[in-house]
C-alpha cells in the first residue's frame, strides 16, 4: 500500500507536467490532423525500408537497387514495429514522431530539474511544448524527432549517472547514444 501512496503523491506533485504533456500532445495531434505534411523523400525511404523489412525483402529502399547503405537502421525498425500496432507504415512513422516528440518534453523536464530545480524544469518543458519546430517535427515522417529524443535521453542518463555510483545509468546513457548514432550518424558530433 505504501508504494501506491507514493505513486499517487508523485502524480499529484507532477500534475502540472502531466497537464502540460496532455496539452502538448493535443497541439501535436491537432497539427498532424489539420496540417498534414506529405512525407518527403527521406520519410518515404525510411517507410519503404520498414515495409521491405517486414515483408522479408531485407534492408532495401527506393532510391538504389539492392541493399540500402545510406539510411541508418533504427528509425525504420521503429516504423516496422509500429506498423504492427497501426496496420500502416505511414501512420506508424507519424506515431513514432509523435511519441518521441512527447518524450522530448519529459526529457527536457528531467534534465532541467536535475540541473536547476522543479520550477525551471516546468518552464523548460513549457518552452519545449510550445516550440513551433518541435511541434512541426512531431507531425512528420522525418528522423529528427527520434534523434533529438535519444540525444536528450543520453544527456538525462548522464546527469543521473553523475549523481549515482552505479553503472546502470551510464549503461543507459551509452545505449541511448548508440541508438542516436543508429538513427542519424551524420549528427554524431
Amino acid at each position: 500500500m505504501l508504494r501506491a501512496e507514493r505513486m499517487h503523491s508523485g502524480i499529484l506533485r507532477h500534475r502540472e507536467l502531466l497537464l502540460l504533456l496532455l496539452v502538448a500532445m493535443g497541439v501535436r495531434v491537432a497539427w498532424l490532423v489539420w496540417f498534414p505534411l506529405a512525407f518527403n523523400g527521406e520519410g518515404a525511404e525510411y517507410i519503404r525500408i520498414a515495409e521491405n523489412l517486414v515483408s522479408g525483402k531485407g534492408y532495401v529502399g527506393i532510391a538504389l537497387e539492392g541493399l540500402e547503405l545510406m539510411f541508418p537502421p533504427f528509425y525504420p525498425l521503429m516504423i516496422a514495429a509500429g506498423s504492427y500496432l497501426t496496420g500502416s507504415f505511414y501512420v506508424a512513422a507519424q506515431l513514432v514522431s509523435l511519441v518521441t516528440g512527447a518524450a522530448i518534453l519529459l526529457l527536457v523536464f528531467g534534465i532541467a530539474r536535475d540541473l536547476y530545480g522543479e520550477k525551471i524544469a516546468l518552464l523548460a518543458a513549457v518552452l519545449a511544448g510550445i516550440n513551433p519546430v518541435l511541434i512541426k517535427l512531431s507531425g512528420t515522417t522525418w528522423v529528427e524527432n527520434t534523434y533529438i529524443a535519444l540525444v536528450l535521453a543520453s544527456a538525462y542518463f548522464m546527469n543521473v549517472a553523475r549523481r549515482s555510483s552505479g553503472y546502470r545509468a551510464w549503461s543507459l546513457a551509452g545505449v541511448c547514444s548508440g541508438l542516436a548514432y543508429l538513427t542519424s550518424p551524420q549528427a554524431v558530433l
